[in-house]
């Protein structure tokens, strides 16, 4: 695992990276499995700017831990950079709000600012206000 050699192959047209076994590691574990697992995604990605390529994110809320902040480095800085690469981003949650606690706010914020599109269903009353004040909507 971390040696540098692999098992996975990156040239099938769809490509599933399951994290749930993750979530019982010990912290310095995860976040070097997360680093390895995030990095090969990433440089997956970003190898042929000619290539159009999506990462989903779904349950994005596992991501969310500020012990291991590599799930939300990632996050930020493919949205940021994604576009440049013929990437797209989905990012998929049932609460917008754990985006916007204030210890992981800077990641979570970079999200909404630099999506394209921004589907909300279902919100609660108070995803719905968390939304329109980062969409900008008045009453």
């Amino acid at each position: 695992m971390f040696n540098g050699y692999t098992t996975i192959e990156d040239d099938s047209k769809f490509m599933v990276l399951d994290t749930s076994n993750m979530e019982g590691s010990k912290e310095n574990v995860k976040s070097c499995q997360y680093f390895d697992m995030l990095r090969f995604c990433q440089n997956s990605a970003f190898k042929d700017r000619n290539e159009r390529f999506m990462v989903v994110a779904d349950e994005s809320y596992l991501l969310l831990d500020p012990k291991v902040p590599q799930g939300l480095e990632f996050l930020r800085n493919f949205s940021k950079r994604a576009r440049k690469y013929n990437c797209s981003l989905v990012v998929i949650t049932q609460s917008i709000v754990d985006f916007l606690v204030e210890n992981i706010k800077q990641y979570g914020q970079a999200l909404f600012d630099n999506s394209t599109y921004k589907l909300f269903f279902r919100n609660g009353r108070k995803e719905l206000t968390t939304s329109k004040g980062i969409m900008g909507i008045n009453n």
